[in-house]
């Protein structure tokens, strides 16, 4: 191997892969100069698992090796004296600083060094890529990130039209560089594996990421070129696109045109409008909901109480959320909303619905307000309320959490009519925690009398008959 240069270089990299079983990891050093220099360390071990037919190559590069070694082998009693042209040495004589590691290693090292110049030459490594570019484009790519040099092997791959195969490589490549904070150089990586693989969500996320315009032309380009089929989803994805890359009125634009169409726009979309220009997004979701019955519409009310509360404007949102509130008393979603904005404008709501709805969704409603405002029994009276009206609501759990001594009644039952293991193992670990523990190991005996292969329970029994805690 020759190279020639004013400086001596030393470029440290390793030689990642098993590509096509051919070679192991190894370590190589490049020392170039103005004079021939041989690769520094390297080990390369042949696939012992490779069939003959693949070996033989192999088998005749390792015959050239042993030639070529006996032929340049040096003679130990030849006085070599002469070191005015050694590349280790400075002028004075001595050895460079950069050198020093590589020079006071041992003969192993350089002898290992022989082995691998003479397999590069021996023809070994040509004869087993041959007619394989893409496998030893491969080969040379792994060698240049595995060695801590991405950028090399990006400039590697950009030179010589990589295929298919080699987009794993570019998934490592593109996050290795992402990682290193070189934004253009990664969205060099993204482009090249857009070229590979149009429409490669991976890629097109990293590269609006890292240069959102030109991932907008991508976009434009393969809608340019999109199928039928293709083009409603490639028109979203350009919309979006538009709003990324800051061009939000041209977004707005296409958004208006899909609604004059009667085209379905998904939510991911809205998100992007709502984020970019909430007074823009409340106008259209206020059209939207001329004419709609809010109960069936709530994802387009939501959204535009969202817009609202995006302007800073929480008094105009909440006094609009208790319009639709109004209009459609049972939708959870409104009244979710409701809770999250102003907990005692939900307390007090709820209150006022409670004494004319006492509908299962309601009473959880209700109940889990008056926990959050402290009013703990007020809670355990309305969970009971509805534990006698729904016995598999969510009551059960909430009680459990409460009140289970109280409770205990009642959900045992439950258990009994339905003859559930599981409840009477949640009421005994309910009762277990607040020191009810004779009544507890009595409920996980019940439990694995109904179930005795549940190891759960018997689990438990043999804690408590041990004096161990069984939680």
């Amino acid at each position: 191997m020759t190279t020639s240069s004013s400086n001596s270089l030393t470029q440290s990299f390793l030689i990642g892969a098993l590509v096509g079983g051919f070679a192991s990891f190894a370590t190589i050093s490049l020392m170039s100069d103005d004079t021939d220099r041989m690769p520094e360390p390297a080990t390369i071990v042949a696939d012992d698992s490779r069939a003959d037919d693949d070996r033989a190559p192999i088998e005749a590069g390792n015959a050239a090796i042993s030639t070529s070694r006996r032929a340049t082998r040096p003679d130990p009693d030849e006085d070599d004296s002469d070191d005015s042209n050694d590349p280790d040495l400075t002028a004075n004589g001595e050895v460079p600083a950069a050198t020093v590691e590589a020079v006071e290693t041992s003969d192993r090292f350089r002898q290992l060094m022989d082995e691998l110049r003479l397999l590069v030459t021996s023809g070994v490594i040509e004869r087993h890529y041959q007619g394989n570019e893409d496998g030893l484009l491969q080969f040379l790519v792994n060698v240049l990130m595995q060695g801590g040099q991405p950028h090399e092997a990006l400039a590697m791959l950009q030179r010589y039209e990589p295929s298919e195969q080699h987009l794993g490589l570019l998934y490592q490549l593109a996050s290795s560089l992402q990682s290193m904070g070189d934004a253009e150089a990664t969205a060099q990586a993204a482009l090249l594996g857009l070229k590979i693989g149009p429409g490669n969500t991976y890629f097109l996320d990293l590269l609006q990421g890292m240069d959102p315009n030109a991932a907008l032309a991508e976009v434009e380009a393969m809608l340019a070129t999109a199928s039928e089929g293709n083009r409603a989803m490639r028109e979203i994805e350009r919309i979006a696109m538009l709003f990324i890359a800051g061009q939000g009125e041209r977004g707005l634009a296409e958004i208006d045109r899909l609604i004059q169409e009667g085209r379905e726009i998904p939510d991911h979309l809205w998100e992007r409008l709502l984020t970019a220009d909430p007074v823009a997004a409340e106008q259209r979701f206020a059209q939207m909901m001329q004419g709609l019955d809010a109960a069936s519409a709530s994802n387009i009310g939501l959204r535009w109480i969202r817009s609202i509360l995006a302007q800073g404007d929480g008094p105009r949102a909440l006094e609009q959320l208790n319009n639709l509130l109004a209009a459609a008393p049972d939708n959870a979603d409104y009244r979710n909303q409701l809770a999250s904005m102003d907990r005692e404008a939900a307390l007090r709501w709820s209150s006022e619905r409670i004494l004319v709805d006492s509908s299962s969704g309601m009473l959880e409603f209700h109940g889990s307000m008056l926990v959050q405002a402290g009013r703990q029994q007020e809670a355990i009276d309305i969970y009971m309320q509805l534990l006698d009206s729904n016995p598999n609501s969510s009551a059960r759990w909430q009680l459990l959490q409460l009140a289970p001594l109280q409770a205990a009644p009642r959900l045992v039952e439950i258990a009994r009519v339905s003859n559930d293991d599981e409840l009477y193992g949640d009421i005994a670990d309910a009762l277990w925690r607040e020191g009810h523990h004779a009544q507890a190991a009595q409920y996980w005996r019940t439990a694995n009398r109904i179930d005795p292969d549940d190891g759960e329970w018997t689990g438990k029994i043999a804690s408590v008959e041990a004096g161990r805690d069984p939680l």
